[in-house]
């Protein structure tokens, strides 16, 4: 099972903001996960149940797992659940909450050194965290006020 995670900090907090210090776990199968987008994610019920609001600051995209397999031998179950991990549920995930972030919020999608170098074994995986820095650059032009910014 894969998880994104969503740092929350109270909405009603004034500038300056002090760290996110309350974490959200979100399963990709969990509902309103990417792979059952039929309701909410259960960040929406967080926030509203822990802390009495609607919006948060930030979004951390930190999935990832790495599958160890030579490019000639990584089968097609490796490789689905490499991009499901590492490209799907964050894509959609931030798809998902970037109505809920507040103006002035960010965005950080994760992404690895394995992308500016070459390590025998994790190609796939580093073409996953790759598509990510390419969707980095993409971020939607109908949230300009949310800035994405990739690390790794």
């Amino acid at each position: 099972m894969s998880r994104c995670w969503a740092p929350i900090s109270p909405a009603s907090a004034q500038p300056p903001r002090p760290p996110a210090r309350t974490w959200s776990s979100v399963s990709s199968t969990s509902p309103g996960s990417t792979r059952s987008r039929s309701s909410p994610p259960p960040v929406r019920n967080t926030l509203q149940e822990s802390f009495g609001a609607e919006t948060f600051d930030y979004l951390v995209n930190n999935a990832g797992i790495g599958t160890y397999a030579p490019y000639a031998t990584t089968t097609p179950e490796q490789f689905d659940e490499l991009v499901q991990t590492n490209l799907k549920a964050p894509f959609f995930l931030t798809q998902a909450l970037l109505p809920l972030i507040n103006e002035g919020g960010r965005v950080l999608n994760v992404s690895t050194a394995l992308t500016r170098g070459v390590v025998p074994g994790m190609s796939a995986y580093a073409a996953t965290k790759g598509a990510i820095e390419v969707l980095t650059r993409y971020r939607p032009s109908s949230w300009p006020s949310v800035p994405f910014a990739s690390t790794r």
